[in-house]
């Protein structure tokens, strides 16, 4: 998808009410959305589905660790948690201006 495309997209999803929000996180996730999510987190995780699904996914270490956080029992510390992340990621933190 076109940059144009999915910054449209985003736009759509932005504007969504929490009727269409629930309506497309059942479309996108085939699942009905929890019933805590604010409209807020609905839109973001349908954004960032969109953003993941035009611009090519997740790194597979990414995907590795994000499918590890999701089992049960699971609890790693911030530093085991920062140690387990992508070089990349690390190389990305390090371009930011913080402060």
């Amino acid at each position: 998808m076109p940059a144009a495309g999915l910054e449209a997209e985003l736009a759509l999803i932005g504007a969504m009410t929490i009727d269409q929000a629930r309506a497309a996180w059942r479309k996108v996730f085939a699942s009905d959305p929890p019933p805590a999510f604010s409209k807020d987190l609905l839109a973001r995780a349908i954004a960032f589905h969109a953003q993941s699904k035009a611009l090519a996914g997740l790194t597979a270490p990414t995907a590795r660790l994000l499918r590890t956080l999701m089992k049960p029992g699971v609890d790693l510390t911030i530093t085991q948690l920062a140690r387990s992340l992508p070089m990349s990621w690390a190389k990305q933190e390090e371009q930011l201006d913080i402060g």
